[in-house]
């Protein structure tokens, strides 16, 4: 398929391009096809952050690409490993294991995530929310992040919480460990967050042209040549605090994806320095819920070797 690129569509980078073009077909699938070089520009491969230009020529070639390959598989699966902090008729409180994906997609189709055990556990939560491949998942936390994670079980619950989350009348704190000593005590950060066009990870933007963001943090224990943190957002953005934290010069210990290069990795830690501590909402009858999940052991480990 050959496709020529006009004045309205120059300067597009070459994956949004295709997504517009091919809106049936995700973004994920979509590089894929970039990456494995099915998509010729001018008859050479480009990357997928390539500036298409008016005159460009594209050589799309879906024939050799299954693109309905890998669809997410949400069957229950009984061998997932989590636990529950607490259960009632509306909610589970989950404390996430650092390792466990919250739910399958494209880009992990394999029927091992947090997701799948729900099912197996809970069938009635697959008509909850308001995608089949989320059932009752409202926020989420990333794959080496562990601890406190809210799942609802009927949707009059899902539709509370989510409106709490979107109104911030959800409390969530978390603690990590950060490189350095941070010179406040404790301080907020608000810089915006976007996704960046080169490199693709999330970035904080002091100019204010990504979504806005708050992070608050408070030293809690300074050691050498680090620190605990406590930490609280008051956004939810795609990876916001490993974002603001390394914009001040203190990225999370174990962040292999927004550590600066030039700083080494001192201490050996297979996953993120950084757990959902503590969570704060109001149920749907207007109780007060609080919940605590402890460190883990590793973490605690890693804790006491720094006294």
């Amino acid at each position: 398929m050959k496709i020529k690129i006009t004045d309205k569509d120059q300067g597009q980078r070459l994956d949004k391009f295709l997504v517009a073009r091919f809106p049936d077909i995700s973004r994920t699938r979509l590089q894929k096809v970039v990456q494995d070089g099915l998509v010729l520009v001018n008859k050479k491969n480009q990357t997928k952050h390539y500036k298409v230009l008016a005159g460009d020529e594209l050589d799309v070639n879906f024939e050799d690409f299954d693109v309905q390959a890998s669809q997410p598989d949400i069957s229950p699966n009984k061998n997932v490993k989590f636990e529950i902090i607490s259960e009632d008729d509306n909610y589970i409180i989950i404390n996430k294991p650092a390792g466990l994906i919250i739910h399958p997609s494209e880009s992990h189709p394999e029927p091992d995530t947090l997701v799948n055990g729900l099912l197996a556990r809970f069938p009635e939560i697959a008509e909850v929310g308001e995608d089949s491949l989320r059932p009752g998942i409202v926020h989420r936390l990333d794959k080496e992040v562990s601890g406190l994670l809210a799942v609802t079980k009927t949707q009059p619950a899902f539709l509370d919480l989510k409106e709490k989350f979107e109104e911030r009348k959800i409390y969530k704190e978390y603690i990590a460990l950060v490189h350095g000593v941070p010179s406040k005590a404790k301080d907020e950060i608000t810089f915006s967050i976007a996704r960046s066009d080169t490199s693709g990870k999330m970035a904080a933007r002091p100019d204010d042209s990504g979504r806005p963001a708050k992070t608050e943090y408070e030293i809690i224990e300074k050691y050498d040549h680090f620190s605990l943190l406590k930490v609280v957002i008051h956004t939810g953005r795609t990876h916001q605090i490993r974002v603001h934290l390394n914009a001040i010069g203190h990225p999370v210990v174990g962040d292999n994806l927004y550590r600066p290069k030039k700083l080494k990795a001192e201490l050996e830690l297979d996953r993120i320095f950084l757990h959902s501590h503590k969570l704060e909402f109001e149920d749907l009858f207007q109780h007060e819920m609080h919940y605590i999940a402890q460190l883990p052991k590793e973490l605690k480990t890693l804790l006491n070797s720094l006294d």
